[in-house]
Order: C-alpha cells, then sequence, then structure tokens
C-alpha cells in the first residue's frame, strides 16, 4: 500500500466551500497512489460534471460517484389490522 501524503491544510477548507446543484455532498478521500482527491455525490449523471468540478478545484483530482437511491421505508402489509 502507497504512504499516504499528509493533508494539505487548505484542502478541508476548499472541500467546505464546494458547492453545485447536481452535488449533494462533497469529502475528502484519497487515491490509490496515496494522494488526496475530492469526492462528490452526484444527484444524476452529468458528463460535464467532472470537467466543471475539477475547474474548481484545481489540482487535486476529483471523483464523482452516483448518489445511492433512498432505502425503502418498510410499511404494515395490512395496516387496518395494526401487523
Amino acid at each position: 500500500m502507497p504512504k499516504q501524503q499528509p493533508l494539505p491544510p487548505s484542502l478541508p477548507a476548499l472541500v467546505a466551500s464546494l458547492s453545485h446543484p447536481d452535488v449533494t455532498r462533497f469529502e475528502l478521500a484519497t487515491t490509490a497512489e496515496g494522494g488526496w482527491a475530492v469526492r462528490a455525490y452526484a444527484k444524476r449523471s452529468n458528463s460535464r460534471l467532472v470537467e466543471t468540478l475539477q475547474d474548481e478545484v484545481g489540482q487535486y483530482p476529483v471523483i464523482v460517484v452516483q448518489q445511492p437511491a433512498p432505502m425503502q421505508v418498510a410499511r404494515p402489509a395490512y395496516p387496518s389490522l395494526r401487523e
């Protein structure tokens, strides 16, 4: 496993300042080489999203992950029978 580089002091502030209408949240991530990256959870597929975010982030790689679908809520099968 590659050695992880120290966290740059400006990176957490950069991640906290990011905003995009197609992204639900941003977080810090690491690459396979041990470098730092920005992970973005996208609401839907957008071919230009990586390019747009890369322009904002600059030198750090951007990893875009599709936002998982919401979990289904279990409901009673027969609510009138209180089951």
